[in-house]
């Protein structure tokens, strides 16, 4: 099969970008779920904007870390991943999104809960929500940590994944 030019590159800059952040989670100061999504943020705000993707990022500000285990740093930064590259690739969205909040409800549960909403197409039928292989694998891998993952229709027409997660407080914030 033929691939364009164009096709490579953008299929390098993917790989390179998801090395980067390989690298990224595996750093020990990045077990905290606001600096990873900062990082995220770092690393694909240049692919989305040159894809005419406007990215809204909403991240709270929070008084101690938002810890992780490495692991579950990594599967939450890879469901992420996957579900912007799905908005980039599949969804014809002009927006996106991105949101983490901790509800005061949650706080005592150790619970965050992180949304990625676009206004393309959706994903239609019931069938395309259970989807290729990158839906089962964002599936996967929450159900790897024990997190919550849902895909629907968002009210602004496209489609929202929806991520409640674990973490425990920053020892400082105990002490």
């Amino acid at each position: 099969q033929d691939v364009s030019r164009t096709e490579l590159i953008e299929q390098m800059d993917s790989v390179l970008d998801e090395m980067r952040m390989t690298i990224d989670a595996l750093q020990p100061s990045h077990d905290d779920l606001c600096t990873i999504l900062a990082t995220l943020r770092y690393r694909l705000q240049p692919r989305l904007d040159a894809a005419g993707i406007r990215v809204v990022w909403s991240l709270p500000e929070v008084t101690s870390e938002l810890l992780m285990p490495p692991e579950h740093i990594f599967h939450v930064q890879k469901i992420v991943m996957e579900a912007l590259t799905n908005v980039q690739k599949h969804s014809g969205a002009r927006h996106v999104w991105l949101q983490l909040e901790v509800p005061s409800t949650f706080v005592q549960q150790g619970l965050a809960v992180i949304t990625i909403e676009d206004d393309g197409c959706g994903l239609g039928s019931a069938r395309d929500r259970q989807g290729g292989v990158g839906l089962q694998s964002m599936q996967a891998r929450a159900q790897a940590i024990g997190a919550d993952l849902t895909i629907a229709p968002s009210f602004r027409g496209g489609t929202l994944v929806r991520l409640t997660v674990r973490w425990q407080p920053s020892p400082a914030a105990v002490a």
